[in-house]
């Protein structure tokens, strides 16, 4: 019934099609000088006619348009959370990373100090023994090492650190954010030392 309802709906919408746009231009066409509201009805109702046609012809393709944008849209809102999960997993990583950097660096820390506090001690020992001109040639010895030892650390801590914040702010940053970044960092390093 579906298939022979739409047959016979088709037949008679496109006889009526033909009479109701045919039926105002023989109006027209009579060239009757008194019929101007007819006429005007007549183009009224031809310019419904035709938007008529219009839209029933594009509701399909229109339909199918804004169905493929809505599926369009879905994907990128579901690629975009996606991205957004793997961004949030690599920031965790990152944030690891960085933790196990301070824990590092005071490991670090304690080893140049524990070996700073031995040669110390060693340049004592043989100080004893050559009092007044090996102690002040020790204590300048120890000074400079212990200051070469923490430049050095802080050196090392600071290139790690930059990379890592390199790494993690080419990720998220612009070219411009990563400079004024970076630059802090090493403005803060400085006023450490």
């Amino acid at each position: 019934m579906g298939s022979q309802g739409k047959g016979s709906r088709r037949r008679y919408g496109g006889l009526w099609l033909a009479l109701l746009v045919a039926a105002p231009l023989m109006i027209a066409a009579s060239g009757g000088s008194g019929w101007g509201w007819i006429e005007t009805a007549g183009r009224w109702f031809n310019l419904a006619v035709l938007v008529g046609i219009i839209a029933y012809f594009l509701r399909a393709p229109l339909r199918q348009f804004l169905a493929d944008r809505k599926r369009g849209i879905q994907d990128d809102i579901s690629s975009a959370g996606r991205a957004l999960q793997e961004a949030e997993e690599r920031l965790s990583v990152v944030q690891g990373q960085v933790r196990g950097l301070d824990e590092e660096r005071a490991a670090m820390r304690k080893a140049t100090a524990e070996e700073a506090e031995g040669e110390r001690l060693r340049v004592l020992e043989r100080a004893q023994r050559d009092v007044d001109r090996l102690t002040r040639r020790a204590e300048t010895e120890i000074q400079l090492l212990t200051r070469v030892a923490r430049n050095e650390l802080r050196s090392h801590a600071a290139d790690l650190a930059v990379g890592l914040a390199r790494q993690k702010l080419s990720q998220e940053l612009t070219a411009e954010e990563d400079a004024r970044v970076v630059g802090r960092v090493v403005e803060s390093l400085h006023s450490r030392n």
